[in-house]
This record gives structure tokens, sequence and C-alpha cells, in this order.
């Protein structure tokens, strides 16, 4: 719609994902943020990606939003 290519946007949209939940730890890997606090309502959905041959499930915190 914007005339960006689609590999740009996931790009930018990776970079986005890393910076709100990894973190570099003390031996220099990256590793996922750990939460500030339990869950206590959980969500999950699957969905299918490239047309219907492979599936993903997403984890969320109802009362946050946050991505686990």
């Amino acid at each position: 719609m914007i005339g960006l290519n689609r590999n740009v946007v996931k790009k930018i949209d990776r970079a986005r994902l890393s910076a709100l939940y990894t973190e570099k730890g003390e031996d220099g890997e990256t590793r996922l943020r750990k939460p500030k606090r339990q869950a206590r309502y959980l969500g999950a959905d699957t969905f299918k990606l490239y047309g219907g041959h492979r599936y993903a499930t997403v984890v969320i915190d109802l009362k946050t939003g946050h991505v686990l």
C-alpha cells in the first residue's frame, strides 16, 4: 500500500519486537526478557501460516497484552 517491500516491513517489525521482549545476557547472547510478574489470565490463539500448511500459536497475558 505504501510501496515498501514486505521484507523491509518484516525487518522493522522484528526490530520492534526484539527491543520490547529481548535483552543481552552476561555472556552476550540475546535472551527473552523475563516478565515483571506472573500472568494471571492467559489467552491463546492458533493461526495458519503459508496457506494452511504450517500453524503458529501465540499466548498472551490478557490483562497487560504482553506476548508470553
